[in-house]
């Protein structure tokens, strides 16, 4: 009995996604196919309520404030889409990230855009299709487009190559009647693009056959049978609510006053050879300071104090600095000191500032 309702219950949470899935205009098909984690794909009400928490989301934020109006997607043989304004700022991988904006989208943090639509295989969905022009007599792709010379007087047509030429090599003689072919606005002579000869089979045409040819799987596509992958660019939504973000260029800028060379994001290479990403990484003389700024609707717990660790532990800088918003836990706090590892946790942004730079005059 008990059995029959959990298995009743998970087929309306599957039929629930299939219907989210399959509807009209989604991209998730796609982003699920190509996911190395399809799951990541799936919104929650958890995550709604915890977006801004997500590192990776303050950093987009931070970017479209800060530095950019406009997340433009670049085409990707392997891919589709890329967006490498994000992928340098984040730790995502290039398959995650259209799947995070368009929940960003979803919960009125972005606004998307129609970029442009791209050709993809019906069968494997790579996007590493080739056009194929073909000969529509012999379908051989072995065709090139030379432009005909008409003399109207006989009605002989050929390319222009197939001309007799004079002894001197300058003057050209109709193949039919042999009489010299004036080009300098003659009435006599047309000129017509764009014909296409097969060298196959020495046939002429108008016009091509057109398919798309898919590298991957090796086929050929016809027109008809074409799939396409809508590309969009991302800009702040006009009902973003800017309370939810920690601006961190005003932390940017109080380093650069005190002399320091600033990166943000900033990546730092660890004894190991492991690079590490860090909100703010910033330099003077031999001094490294390494800072992270995390923000919670709630609490900030210290998972990311426990991450960010290893990556100091292996970078070994000379100050790190974890900056939590609204408030930590008081956990944290002696985690912290056993890290070696300083903690300014508030809402204040004006105290967090002048607490930060204590702390750095002290370096």
């Amino acid at each position: 009995m008990f059995g029959r309702k959990n298995e009743s219950k998970d087929l309306k949470d599957v039929k629930a996604i299939e219907d989210r899935v399959d509807r009209p205009g989604s991209l998730e098909p796609f982003y699920i196919k190509n996911a190395l984690n399809p799951s990541y794909q799936i919104v929650t009400e958890e995550e709604e309520r915890g977006l801004y928490s997500i590192p990776d989301v303050q950093r987009i934020m931070n970017l479209l404030i800060n530095d950019i109006n406009e997340l433009n997607p670049s085409f990707d043989l392997y891919y589709s889409c890329r967006y490498p304004q994000v992928e340098r700022i984040t730790e995502l991988k290039p398959n995650q990230i259209p799947g995070l904006l368009e929940r960003l989208t979803k919960y009125k943090v972005l606004d998307s855009h129609f970029y442009e639509k791209v050709v993809i295989c019906d069968k494997c969905s790579s996007p590493n299709i080739a056009t194929r022009f073909l000969c529509s007599h012999c379908k051989s792709t072995n065709i090139s487009q030379k432009k005909t010379i008409e003399h109207l007087s006989c009605g002989y047509v050929c390319p222009e190559d197939q001309l007799v030429l004079d002894a001197d090599g300058r003057s050209k003689h109709c193949p039919r009647c042999g009489v010299v072919l004036e080009f300098n606005a003659s009435p006599d002579v047309r000129i017509n693009e764009g014909w296409f000869m097969c060298s196959d089979c020495s046939k002429a045409a108008r016009d091509p056959l057109i398919f798309f040819f898919c590298r991957m799987c090796e086929r050929l596509i016809s027109v008809s049978d074409t799939a396409f992958v809508n590309l969009y660019s991302y800009t702040l939504s006009k009902s973003f609510n800017s309370d939810t973000v920690v601006l961190q260029e005003p932390y940017r800028q109080l380093l650069r006053q005190l002399g320091f060379q600033v990166n943000s994001p900033g990546k730092v290479a660890g004894r190991s050879g492991v690079e590490y990403l860090f909100d703010i990484a910033a330099s003077k003389d031999d001094k490294t300071i390494l800072v992270n700024i995390v923000y919670s609707d709630v609490i900030v717990t210290d998972a990311p104090l426990v991450k960010m660790f290893g990556a100091v532990f292996d970078c070994k800088p000379t100050k790190a600095i974890l900056i939590a918003v609204p408030e930590s836990a008081e956990s944290i706090s002696l985690l912290a000191k056993e890290y070696d590892i300083t903690l300014l946790s508030g809402n204040d942004s004006k105290l967090l500032l002048d607490t930060l730079k204590e702390v750095v005059l002290t370096v």
